[in-house]
């Protein structure tokens, strides 16, 4: 393997881990459940790369993360704070 696999808390439905590899780290979201969660991601912040429902590309996360009922996200988190 490539990498690192970082894997965060969660609860419920909800499966959230990192893969880092030299400069990169991305952030895995999946929401298994049919009910919408928030992901509380305290520090983070990122951009959404790929979507399960193909329309949320180039959306801005900050210490959280708000997924539809099964809905997989993966972010690419920022190395530079962003404003906005």
């Amino acid at each position: 393997m490539i990498g690192n696999y970082r894997p965060i808390a969660a609860t419920g439905d909800l499966l959230l881990f990192v893969r880092e590899h030299q400069t990169e780290r991305l952030l895995v979201a999946l929401n298994f459940g049919s009910e919408p969660v928030v992901a509380s991601l305290t520090g983070f912040a990122g951009a959404v790369v790929l979507s399960t429902l193909g329309d949320r590309e180039g959306e801005i996360a900050r210490d959280s993360l708000h997924l539809r009922g099964n809905e997989g996200l993966v972010l690419e988190a920022a190395t530079v704070p962003i404003r906005g």
